[in-house]
């Protein structure tokens, strides 16, 4: 038999018949394994500034037409500019199509799976930017309607700050335009800690809203009671 298969592979060999296979991206580390306490550091640091920012907001006049055009150009220019970053990531990967596959990539609806779970590095590298953009897009559609509508400026403050700093998270963006590699952009990604701000500040207006609503409701049944 070991001759027999050695007689195969050097007619392979002799014919110059290769067949690699695709390479797999290693699996995700195990959830029970520690967190690194410099990115935990590093999530906490990120909440804390939002703290100074959102008080010394609330001590800007927002009616004065400086204000509100320093606010307004200052959220167009980063938005313009994190679109343009994250296109530029999506033509590169486009681009180079890297057929290499990715085991466990988790649940997207940028990508479909193959019978064996994988999908390719190009499909992953594109779903991560494209879950960034819509987070993008949908930060800045509710902290445009928040101020317009009620002149509401922590939302746009908040994306101001926080969605740089999330973009920088991404790690597509530095394999591929900074050129970043090693053993912590090894796929799959794990997804960035640290909760949403401007998620949390509409749950907790929104929460406000329902109990201002629901006391509203009280009041007025009690007050038809007592008529």
């Amino acid at each position: 038999m070991e001759g027999e298969a050695d007689e195969v592979v050097a007619a392979s060999t002799a014919e110059g018949v290769q067949t690699p296979a695709a390479p797999v991206a290693a699996a995700p580390a195990s959830p029970d394994a520690p967190q690194d306490p410099m990115a935990a550091l590093g999530q906490a640091s990120r909440q804390l500034i939002m703290l100074p920012v959102l008080w010394a907001s609330s001590k800007v006049d927002w009616t004065e037409p400086t204000a509100d055009f320093a606010l307004s150009t200052t959220a167009i220019v980063i938005f313009v500019i994190c679109v343009m970053l994250i296109q530029a990531t999506l033509r590169r990967i486009e681009n180079k199509a890297d057929p290499g596959r990715v085991r466990d990539p988790g649940d997207s609806q940028h990508y479909t799976k193959r019978a064996d779970g994988t999908v390719s590095i190009a499909e992953y590298d594109s779903a991560k930017v494209k879950e960034a953009r819509t987070q993008l897009l949908m930060s800045a559609a509710i902290g445009v309607f928040l101020y317009v509508k009620w002149q509401f400026t922590q939302p746009m403050l908040v994306m101001c700050l926080m969605q740089p700093m999330q973009l920088y998270d991404n790690k597509a963006l530095h394999i591929y335009l900074r050129g970043c590699s090693g053993d912590e952009y090894n796929r799959p990604w794990a997804a960035p800690g640290g909760a949403n701000p401007l998620q949390q500040w509409v749950e907790r207006k929104k929460k406000e809203m329902e109990q201002t609503n629901q006391q509203q409701a009280n009041q007025t049944s009690s007050d038809k009671k007592s008529n």
